[in-house]
């Protein structure tokens, strides 16, 4: 595994912290990356039924800031380790992470791999563009954001399913497989592609 330094891929990291967080360019490195998280955890319930009817602010916030805490805690693994094996065994301990602490708070009972991959995989992205930001050497990202948006882009075959009903890690990994074949890039390249793309 080598930290990567890109200058051509930076100004596509300013573009994408520009478009989701405000006055970016005045913030510090902390500020961003506690910015990043709230913004990685709302990626992953937009359009992604997350939490039991019901549910009281306080344990929303509960779930909220331990969602958070494992966000960085895992992001830490990943830049330690960052080959797709490791990732999508963190993927699958972060599901079960959120479930032993939250089924009872948590839409039909389940945080699903759909949650953990998009919240995480968003989280690495914005770790990617405040090191570039930065000048600094990152390491590359193990997988892109799997959304309908990507599914679109890459040309899915119809049926395009539902990304956040993807509770397995055969979905996941079929979809992945998929997205790269069709754009005919290699798998290890896809964040590249998301970010230059989006």
């Amino acid at each position: 595994m080598e930290a990567l330094y890109n200058s051509q891929l930076k100004p596509y990291g300013d573009f994408f912290l520009k478009k989701y967080i405000k006055d970016y360019n005045s913030l510090s490195k902390n500020e961003l990356y506690l910015i990043a998280a709230r913004n990685s955890i709302g990626a992953a319930v937009k359009r992604n039924s997350t939490y039991c009817k019901n549910i009281t602010k306080e344990s929303k916030n509960r779930i909220r800031t331990q969602w958070q805490e494992f966000l960085f805690e895992y992001l830490d693994e990943i830049n330690n380790d960052n080959n797709l094996t490791s990732w999508k065994s963190v993927l699958s301990k972060f599901k079960k992470s959120m479930n032993d602490s939250f089924d009872n708070n948590l839409w039909f009972d389940e945080f699903r791999i759909s949650h953990s991959q998009k919240s995480l995989s968003v989280f690495k992205k914005y770790d990617v563009c405040i090191k570039l930001h930065f000048n600094e050497e990152f390491i590359s990202s193990p997988m892109c954001p799997i959304d309908r948006i990507v599914f679109k882009k890459s040309r899915f075959p119809f049926p395009i399913p539902s990304w956040g009903k993807m509770n397995n890690m055969e979905e996941y990994e079929t979809a992945t497989n998929i997205i790269s074949q069709k754009l005919s890039v290699d798998i290890k390249d896809l964040w590249k592609w998301e970010l230059i793309n989006f």
